[in-house]
């Protein structure tokens, strides 16, 4: 009998708008809690301001905002019981691997078949990862290990979990004046990370650049990636599913319209399949808040 066919995603309806006003230089956040999403994001210096969505219809389900004294790094959404969300700017971002010094890029996952998280950053240069939890969410599971290339440049990872594997993605290239790509690869704390996988942009009919990824795990070893593709000013948001040997299922998604630059795309996606990519997009000179809506075969 034939195999069947491998689970993917794929996108539902149109993108639209969900915020008018937004800073492109802090990321946007995600939260998923059982069938809820939220996302945070800047909405100025010292602002920011969260949105719970409806995954199906991209429907606002509540917000909220908040300021600071400090300039906005991060802006953390959270949900609370009911149909309420909260928000809050630079997140404490306090793990066993702090004391690493010049730590930035800092994300974490909760990990499936052990209590705790998988932690990804960025130091001296190169991509980390480890995993802390057990008895105290300060403990290591095992050492920190480097999964990019020695030397390269690289952006910040995006961390999931899916199953029993974890995944970090990030952008790379050897020089300044090399084209951006994306890598993945996998790991199972105390294990070597298995190969790097470099996603093949001219097999799929893309551009010649790739950055910004985001990675979300979808069960089974399965994964969503998403990721920025393009020239400067012309910039689109795509994403594909990868199967738990990491092929790519299918054709790649164009989540952007045409004619918009966009960028930074960042998943939630809920246990049953349903979610969104929400990303920054360029109108008259300023960026709004996007999202486009995606559902994934469980």
């Amino acid at each position: 009998a034939p195999a069947p066919a491998p689970s993917g995603c794929r996108s539902v309806g149109s993108p639209r708008a969900l915020a008018r006003r937004a800073l492109v230089a802090t990321a946007i956040d995600a939260t998923v809690a059982a069938d809820r999403i939220a996302i945070g994001f800047a909405t100025g210096a010292r602002e920011g301001r969260a949105l719970e969505i409806e995954p199906s219809s991209l429907a606002i389900i509540a917000s909220a905002k908040t300021t600071g004294t400090a300039i906005v790094r991060r802006v953390a959404p959270v949900l609370s019981s009911g149909e309420v969300v909260d928000v809050a700017l630079n997140p404490d971002g306090a793990t066993p691997f702090a004391a690493y010094p010049r730590v930035d890029g800092l994300r974490a996952a909760p990990l499936s078949s052990l209590r705790g998280s998988a932690i990804a950053f960025r130091r001296g240069g190169a991509i980390w990862l480890g995993a802390a939890g057990g008895d105290t969410a300060q403990r290591p599971y095992a050492p920190l290990v480097r999964v990019s290339e020695q030397g390269a440049r690289v952006g910040v990872p995006s961390v999931a979990v899916s199953g029993d594997t974890v995944l970090v993605a990030w952008a790379e290239r050897a020089t300044a004046t090399e084209p951006w790509c994306v890598r993945w690869r996998r790991w199972k704390p105390g294990l070597a990370p298995e190969a790097t996988h470099t996603l093949a942009l001219t097999a799929n009919g893309g551009d010649a650049q790739a950055m910004s990824p985001s990675i979300a795990g979808l069960g089974d070893g399965r994964a969503l990636l998403a990721w920025t593709e393009g020239l400067a000013a012309s910039h689109r948001v795509r994403a594909i599913a990868i199967d738990e040997s990491d092929a790519l299922i299918g054709a790649p998604m164009t989540l952007s319209p045409d004619g918009v630059n966009a960028g930074q795309g960042q998943i939630a996606i809920t246990p049953d399949g349903r979610g969104l990519v929400a990303y920054f997009a360029q109108r008259r000179g300023e960026f709004e808040v996007h999202g486009a809506a995606v559902v994934c075969t469980p």
